[in-house]
């Protein structure tokens, strides 16, 4: 996995990249992704059911990854997707310096 995400990082020469979160473990529309007061937050929950012979019991798993918009980057000019290969980009449409293109 972060082989791929490094080859990724390595080939992005736009530099409209501002982050790469891996969300392993969650399904696409378990992750939600929100940009307010400077910072994108991404956040992910999963629960599962499951029957023993004494009952139901639950698993519940949360995550919450946060970055800081570099500076002169607005909150309306981010841009994510979330992948099924586990991965949210995070990006601008112009070029942002420095970057922080990094796996969070």
């Amino acid at each position: 996995m972060r082989r791929r995400v490094n080859r990724m990082l390595n080939s992005c020469h736009d530099h409209k990249l501002l982050a790469l979160m891996d969300v392993k473990g969650f399904d696409p529309e378990e992750v939600t992704v929100k940009v307010k007061d400077g910072k994108v937050k991404v956040s992910a929950e999963h629960e599962e059911e499951h029957r023993t012979l004494r009952g139901k019991e639950y698993n519940y798993t949360n995550l919450t990854k946060e970055i800081s918009l570099p500076p002169g980057i607005h909150e309306e000019e981010v841009m994510y997707t979330v992948g099924p290969n586990s991965l949210v980009k995070i990006e601008t449409p112009r070029k942002c310096f420095p970057c922080l293109l990094s796996l969070i």
